[in-house]
């Protein structure tokens, strides 16, 4: 088993545990993962998003910088930002218009790849921003006008 396939099968576990609300699963994944380049971050984000839904935001954030300091610091750049760009998109929807908006623009100040920069752009169309989230969906229009996911979404 390669390390991405283990990487794999640790996140496949916890979405199985969590798709049968099976807390102990999951808090085994996570702590298998623990210590593991390539694989604590991407459950440290799974954690935040499970906490984010259930309404657990003050652990979601601590869970989501947990996963982006580790993914930064092991030079996972576009996946940090995906984490970032998935708390701004919840805090959103949360309501938490400040927050989304900080999170989204410090992302999008970084110049990341097209499916971080459409989440950042989300965020602020959900945070209210509209008028930004507009220019940046015409910017992505743009540089991937054969994109069926940019065209359409």
């Amino acid at each position: 088993m390669t390390h991405g396939d283990q990487a794999d099968a640790l996140t496949h576990a916890f979405n199985i545990a969590f798709l049968k609300a099976d807390t102990l699963g999951m808090q085994r994944q996570i702590a298998l993962a623990k210590g593991k380049p390539d694989r604590e971050d991407r459950l440290a984000n799974l954690q935040a998003l499970m906490l984010a839904r259930s309404g657990r935001l003050e652990s979601a954030r601590e869970s989501a910088r947990h996963a982006i300091e580790l993914a930064s610091a092991a030079g996972y750049l576009e996946r940090a930002g995906a984490y970032e760009t998935a708390m701004a998109v919840w805090e959103a929807w949360y309501g938490n218009a400040a927050a989304a908006k900080r999170s989204a623009t410090h992302v999008l100040d970084e110049k990341r790849g097209r499916h971080v920069t459409y989440a950042g752009a989300l965020a602020l169309a959900i945070a209210g921003d509209t008028a930004r989230a507009q220019t940046i969906a015409a910017d992505l229009e743009s540089r991937f006008p054969e994109d069926t996911s940019v065209r359409f979404s």
